[in-house]
């Protein structure tokens, strides 16, 4: 990451001194060992949102819960059924639903019960009839109160139901980008055209696309690593000097800096040589 940051303003740098170089005109081009790379921009980068497949917490990726569980980090916690309270995902257990008070009916009022009971049927208990639970429900030995059942896997806590056990989903993992972007230093940008590489948000030509000048130079190409030291290092000493000047007061050599600099697009190059 460090090594691209400084790839990166190293390659500002250049594109600035670039455009200064076309700034100054054709009378100084004069070197022709050495071109300035074809670049082009591309937008800002954008963060990684993607989770394929999995779901994102605190900027992480993790794998998807299963249906009925929620994920808080790396672990997943079973919901609440619909009716059953908690006050966070974390919560251990569920609060039941209200109760209700079913009726108590003589032996001899099974009619009574069975009116209650609206098509469920009538359960005997000692001398007393008690319509049996309604759906959902549960009345534990005859009891005229009746509470909400809990849900299969969870234990029954009287008013409380207990979730099952939480349940790990790995170690989340860093986004990645959407298709047709690329990933750089951690932050997503389009992808640069072909032939070109990117660097931040500028997309520098191949040196390989110019046969005259295959050499790499960073922002330049060269026709060979000779053309890349005269040309870094004449750009160097120009720059060097022109500050220099400047700090005691003498007037700096403007012309010079400019010839320093004044290389052509590496493609406008190639096609000078190609027609020579």
């Amino acid at each position: 990451m460090q090594t691209n940051l400084i790839k990166f303003i190293f390659s500002c740098f250049m594109m600035v001194a670039a455009l200064l170089a076309l700034v100054a005109g054709e009378s100084f081009a004069q070197q022709t060992d050495a071109c300035w790379k074809d670049s082009s921009t591309r937008p800002v980068a954008q963060m990684p949102t993607q989770c394929p497949g999995g779901q994102m917490d605190a900027g992480l990726c993790y794998n998807a819960c299963p249906t009925g569980w929620t994920g808080v980090g790396p672990v997943c916690h079973q919901n609440c059924p619909a009716g059953f309270g908690s006050a966070t995902a974390v919560d251990i257990s569920c609060s039941k639903p209200s109760s209700y008070t079913r009726g108590a009916y003589t032996i001899g009022d099974r009619a009574g019960c069975e009116r209650e009971g609206a098509g469920r049927a009538c359960e005997e208990w000692g001398a007393m009839w008690r319509a049996a639970p309604r759906p959902g429900f549960q009345c534990v030995n005859g009891d005229l109160i009746c509470s909400p059942a809990c849900p299969a896997g969870m234990q029954d806590q009287g008013l409380f139901c207990a979730k099952q056990a939480a349940q790990g989903r790995g170690v989340g993992t860093l986004p990645g980008c959407p298709a047709g972007q690329q990933n750089q230093a951690g932050l997503c940008y389009n992808a640069c055209p072909s032939a070109t590489d990117g660097v931040g948000v500028v997309c520098w030509g191949q040196c390989a696309k110019t046969p005259a000048y295959p050499v790499d130079c960073g922002a330049m190409c060269g026709k060979n690593a000779d053309a890349c030291v005269r040309a870094g290092g004449s750009m160097a000493l120009t720059t060097v000097k022109f500050v220099a000047d400047a700090i005691k007061g003498d007037v700096p050599d403007v012309d010079a800096v400019f010839k320093a600099y004044a290389l052509d697009i590496c493609s406008d190059a190639q096609k000078k040589q190609t027609n020579k």
